[in-house]
Protein backbone atom coordinates (compact mmCIF):
# COMPACT_ATOMS: atom_id res chain seq x y z
CA UNK A 1 0.00 0.00 0.00
CA UNK A 2 2.74 2.31 0.65
CA UNK A 3 3.87 2.02 -2.92
CA UNK A 4 0.45 2.99 -4.06
CA UNK A 5 0.40 6.18 -2.08
CA UNK A 6 3.79 7.32 -3.37
CA UNK A 7 2.62 7.06 -6.99
CA UNK A 8 -0.35 9.30 -6.39
CA UNK A 9 1.60 12.58 -6.31
CA UNK A 10 3.48 11.59 -9.45
CA UNK A 11 0.25 10.69 -11.23
CA UNK A 12 -1.32 13.95 -10.07
CA UNK A 13 1.74 15.87 -11.29
CA UNK A 14 1.61 14.10 -14.68
CA UNK A 15 -2.13 14.76 -15.02
CA UNK A 16 -1.65 18.42 -14.10
CA UNK A 17 1.16 18.68 -16.65
CA UNK A 18 -0.98 17.04 -19.33
CA UNK A 19 -3.90 19.33 -18.53
CA UNK A 20 -1.55 22.36 -18.54
CA UNK A 21 -0.07 21.27 -21.85
CA UNK A 22 -3.52 20.67 -23.38
CA UNK A 23 -4.87 24.02 -22.17
CA UNK A 24 -1.72 25.81 -23.35
CA UNK A 25 -1.84 24.03 -26.69
CA UNK A 26 -5.48 24.85 -27.35
CA UNK A 27 -5.08 28.45 -26.20
CA UNK A 28 -1.76 29.23 -27.89
CA UNK A 29 -2.13 27.42 -31.22
CA UNK A 30 -5.09 29.52 -32.47
CA UNK A 31 -3.16 32.70 -31.55
CA UNK A 32 -0.08 31.31 -33.29
CA UNK A 33 -2.07 30.55 -36.44
CA UNK A 34 -3.73 33.98 -36.39
CA UNK A 35 -0.35 35.63 -35.91
CA UNK A 36 1.13 33.65 -38.81
CA UNK A 37 -1.81 34.61 -41.04
CA UNK A 38 -1.37 38.26 -40.11
CA UNK A 39 2.36 37.98 -40.78
CA UNK A 40 1.70 36.46 -44.23
CA UNK A 41 -0.76 39.27 -45.05
CA UNK A 42 1.72 41.87 -43.84
CA UNK A 43 4.41 40.33 -46.05
CA UNK A 44 2.05 40.44 -49.04
CA UNK A 45 1.24 44.08 -48.28
CA UNK A 46 4.96 44.83 -47.97
CA UNK A 47 5.61 43.14 -51.31
CA UNK A 48 2.81 45.17 -52.93
CA UNK A 49 4.13 48.41 -51.46
CA UNK A 50 7.66 47.53 -52.59
CA UNK A 51 6.38 46.94 -56.15
CA UNK A 52 4.55 50.27 -56.07
CA UNK A 53 7.69 52.00 -54.79
CA UNK A 54 9.74 50.44 -57.59
CA UNK A 55 7.14 51.61 -60.14
CA UNK A 56 7.20 55.14 -58.68
CA UNK A 57 11.00 55.25 -58.78
CA UNK A 58 10.94 54.13 -62.43
CA UNK A 59 8.31 56.78 -63.21
CA UNK A 60 10.42 59.43 -61.46
CA UNK A 61 13.47 58.39 -63.48
CA UNK A 62 11.40 58.57 -66.67
CA UNK A 63 10.14 62.03 -65.71
CA UNK A 64 13.67 63.17 -64.90
CA UNK A 65 14.69 62.02 -68.38
CA UNK A 66 11.83 64.10 -69.81
CA UNK A 67 13.00 67.28 -68.05
CA UNK A 68 14.32 69.03 -71.17
CA UNK A 69 11.25 67.97 -73.15
CA UNK A 70 8.93 69.31 -70.46
CA UNK A 71 10.86 72.59 -70.48
CA UNK A 72 10.37 72.84 -74.24
CA UNK A 73 6.65 72.14 -73.90
CA UNK A 74 6.36 74.83 -71.24
CA UNK A 75 7.99 77.29 -73.64
CA UNK A 76 5.97 76.05 -76.63
CA UNK A 77 2.66 76.31 -74.78
CA UNK A 78 3.10 79.04 -72.16
CA UNK A 79 0.68 79.59 -69.30
CA UNK A 80 -0.09 83.00 -70.73
CA UNK A 81 0.96 84.82 -73.87
CA UNK A 82 2.97 87.84 -72.77
CA UNK A 83 2.09 90.39 -75.45
CA UNK A 84 5.26 92.52 -75.27
CA UNK A 85 7.52 89.45 -75.36
CA UNK A 86 5.52 87.92 -78.19
CA UNK A 87 5.70 91.12 -80.25
CA UNK A 88 9.43 91.49 -79.47
CA UNK A 89 10.02 87.90 -80.59
CA UNK A 90 8.09 88.56 -83.81
CA UNK A 91 10.00 91.80 -84.45
CA UNK A 92 13.32 90.01 -83.88
CA UNK A 93 12.25 87.29 -86.30
CA UNK A 94 11.32 89.82 -89.00
CA UNK A 95 14.48 91.89 -88.42
CA UNK A 96 16.61 88.78 -88.77
CA UNK A 97 15.38 88.31 -92.32
CA UNK A 98 15.44 91.99 -93.29
CA UNK A 99 11.69 92.34 -93.46
CA UNK A 100 9.59 95.21 -92.22
CA UNK A 101 6.73 94.73 -89.73
CA UNK A 102 4.27 97.62 -90.24
CA UNK A 103 1.28 96.22 -88.28
CA UNK A 104 0.82 93.87 -85.34
CA UNK A 105 -2.41 93.20 -83.50
CA UNK A 106 -2.92 90.88 -80.52
CA UNK A 107 -6.29 89.92 -79.03
CA UNK A 108 -7.76 87.18 -76.87
CA UNK A 109 -10.14 84.82 -78.63
CA UNK A 110 -13.14 82.79 -77.46
CA UNK A 111 -10.98 79.66 -76.90
CA UNK A 112 -8.84 81.47 -74.34
CA UNK A 113 -5.91 81.59 -76.74
CA UNK A 114 -4.38 84.62 -78.42
CA UNK A 115 -5.02 85.77 -81.99
CA UNK A 116 -2.10 87.50 -83.64
CA UNK A 117 -2.53 89.42 -86.88
CA UNK A 118 0.46 90.99 -88.58
CA UNK A 119 1.84 92.04 -91.93
CA UNK A 120 5.45 91.89 -93.03
CA UNK A 121 7.07 93.37 -96.10
CA UNK A 122 10.32 92.36 -97.78
CA UNK A 123 11.87 90.59 -100.75
CA UNK A 124 10.65 87.19 -101.90
CA UNK A 125 13.61 85.32 -100.37
CA UNK A 126 13.33 87.27 -97.10
CA UNK A 127 9.61 86.53 -96.85
CA UNK A 128 10.21 82.84 -97.60
CA UNK A 129 12.79 82.72 -94.78
CA UNK A 130 10.39 84.52 -92.44
CA UNK A 131 7.59 82.07 -93.22
CA UNK A 132 9.91 79.10 -92.55
CA UNK A 133 10.88 80.70 -89.26
CA UNK A 134 7.24 81.23 -88.23
CA UNK A 135 6.46 77.66 -89.25
CA UNK A 136 9.33 76.19 -87.22
CA UNK A 137 8.88 78.46 -84.17
CA UNK A 138 8.79 76.51 -80.90
CA UNK A 139 5.50 78.11 -79.88
CA UNK A 140 2.43 76.10 -80.74
CA UNK A 141 0.57 78.21 -83.27
CA UNK A 142 -2.01 77.67 -85.96
CA UNK A 143 -1.85 79.80 -89.08
CA UNK A 144 -5.51 80.53 -89.68
CA UNK A 145 -5.19 82.69 -92.77
CA UNK A 146 -2.52 84.12 -95.00
CA UNK A 147 -2.59 86.60 -97.85
CA UNK A 148 0.24 87.58 -100.16
CA UNK A 149 0.58 90.65 -102.35
CA UNK A 150 3.48 92.06 -104.27
CA UNK A 151 4.56 95.11 -106.19
CA UNK A 152 7.81 95.42 -108.11
CA UNK A 153 10.51 93.96 -105.87
CA UNK A 154 8.61 93.95 -102.55
CA UNK A 155 6.24 91.36 -101.20
CA UNK A 156 3.77 91.72 -98.34
CA UNK A 157 2.50 88.77 -96.35
CA UNK A 158 -0.41 89.16 -93.93
CA UNK A 159 -0.96 86.37 -91.38
CA UNK A 160 -3.68 85.59 -88.88
CA UNK A 161 -2.25 83.21 -86.26
CA UNK A 162 -3.77 81.61 -83.18
CA UNK A 163 -1.14 81.11 -80.43
CA UNK A 164 -2.06 78.47 -77.89
CA UNK A 165 -1.59 78.68 -74.16
CA UNK A 166 -2.16 76.33 -71.25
Amino acid sequence: MKKNSSNTPVIIAVVIMLISFAVSYFMLIPNYRTTNEKLALAQQDLSTVQNQLDALQKTKADLDDLGPTVDQVLVAVPADVDAPDFITELEAMTAKYGTYLPTVQLSANANGNVDLAFSATGSFSDMTSLMKSVESDIRVMNIESMSVSSNKDKMTVSLQIEAYKR
